[in-house]
């Protein structure tokens, strides 16, 4: 019984020294608080860290890095290839530092459990599906009651010529939250193109969006007259299937221009939950073939709520096209504000 005893000790003071383990040569903090939180200075430091976090992905709750802080320390150039960080747990605060990323796929692959990124900028360019998180924000997979990931405060600036179907300037897919964001990059890809978030089903609160969003094949691939898994252009998010989070308090300023379900802020809402979509503002110009809208390109769904948005943009469309919403398959639409001169109804 001693004997069995002092084996539980030692696991779980290992366990203790595994949680706090430091993942560069030179740490001087502890990474348990914002106030001791493990320091960035390098590019050769991302490295180690997305190397000492992918040696251990299962199981993610027992990983070293999950709730630690790690705060970036200096501007960090030119970042060529992928950080690699496929599941990221911690809390990273940019501290208004810049990373520059040149043909990267992405700053992060994924955010959950969690996990947060606040106070980054993101410059440069790249061929992959964001320029902050590439993968996804939100829960772990396996750890479903940890409270969803959250990206805030962050700026892209990062130039997208998408390989995949799905991007957005902050997050290619959201799970989790994403607040006070700014994109001023251009996106370009086929479909799901969102200037903040791609394909959301989580929560984009008090975000900004001024670079041109472009796709080259939204709307085009239908089945029964529904949204399939790659449809929707916007200025704020592509396509969402958001239950009951919102997508509110957003503005947009980018030209948006695609083929259908095209959104000066939502391209397609494809929901089953209510799904509101409130206090948006659009000024930028939105132009598509069909089920085109300056605020929802095409609400599928008629639990889906648009009410309090503005429209101050022009909105030019060939079927389905509406200062507000391009179509409504039974969604409810209320107290919106636009200018029938500037979409021509």
């Amino acid at each position: 019984m001693k004997i069995f005893f002092c084996f539980l000790l030692l696991m779980f003071f290992s366990n203790i020294s595994l949680f706090t383990q430091c993942p560069f040569d030179d740490c001087i903090n502890d990474g348990l608080f914002k106030s001791t939180a493990y320091e960035i200075w390098t590019i050769e430091h991302l490295y180690e860290l997305g190397d000492s976090i992918n040696k251990q992905l299962w199981p993610y709750y027992s990983h070293w890095h999950f709730g630690k802080h790690f705060r970036l320390m200096s501007n960090i150039d030119t970042v060529k290839q992928p950080i690699g960080i496929i599941s990221f747990m911690g809390h990273l605060y940019g501290n208004g530092k810049t990373i520059t990323i040149t043909n990267s796929l992405s700053f992060f692959w994924g955010v959950e459990g969690g996990g947060s990124i606040d106070s980054l900028t993101v410059e440069g360019y790249t061929d992959g599906v964001a320029g902050i998180a590439g993968y996804y924000i939100g829960p772990a997979h396996y750890m479903n009651l940890h409270p969803a990931s959250v990206v805030s405060n962050c700026t892209s600036n990062v130039t997208i010529n998408a390989i995949h179907n799905i991007a957005g300037g902050i997050a290619f897919y959201n799970r989790g939250t994403v607040i006070n964001c700014v994109n001023n990059g251009s996106i370009e890809g086929e479909n799901r193109i969102g200037g903040i978030v791609g394909s959301n089903d989580g929560t984009v609160n008090n975000c900004l969006n001024t670079g041109r969003i472009t796709a080259t094949n939204s709307g085009t691939n239908m089945s029964a007259g529904q949204p399939t898994s790659n449809n929707g252009i916007g200025g704020i998010v592509g396509h969402t299937a958001s239950g009951l989070k919102s997508i509110s308090n957003n503005i947009n300023t980018g030209t948006i221009e695609g083929q259908g379900m095209v959104g000066g802020i939502v391209g397609t809402a494809y929901t089953v939950l209510f799904a509101p979509i409130t206090n948006n503002t659009n000024y930028g110009f939105v132009k598509g073939i069909n089920r085109v809208g300056g605020i929802v390109g095409w609400i599928f769904n008629a639990a889906a709520t648009v009410s309090n948005n503005s429209n101050f943009g022009v909105v030019v469309g060939e079927e389905d096209t509406g200062c507000i919403v391009g179509k409504n398959s039974g969604g409810n639409i209320s107290n919106n504000h636009y200018d029938k001169q500037m979409c021509g109804e």
